[in-house]
């Protein structure tokens, strides 16, 4: 009996707006369990788009690990390092 691949492509061109494209990656994360600390906001956010954390309990406690996401959705050209110049100050 031969397995199939059932691996899809995403079109990410189908999403047709900076919003959308935030809620979809908001919905990643927290389908793969990270917790959604911060949410998208209407207009100018500053870059800080989505602040998740991901959570890890042991016999030592619990840590948190947080990270600060900037959602990016540009149909003509790549997202590249100079779209986030200044990343540390946006804490």
């Amino acid at each position: 009996m031969k397995e199939e691949n059932s691996t899809q492509m995403i079109n990410f061109s189908e999403i047709e707006s900076p919003a959308k494209f935030e809620q979809f990656a908001t919905d990643l994360l927290e389908s793969l369990g990270y917790e959604i600390l911060v949410r998208p906001g209407e207009g100018n956010d500053g870059g800080k788009d989505l602040i998740v954390a991901d959570v890890f309990e042991g016999k030592h406690g619990r840590r948190q690990v947080k990270y600060l996401v900037s959602c990016k959705h540009k149909l003509s050209s790549a997202v590249g390092a100079s779209d986030e110049e200044e990343i540390e100050d946006k804490e």
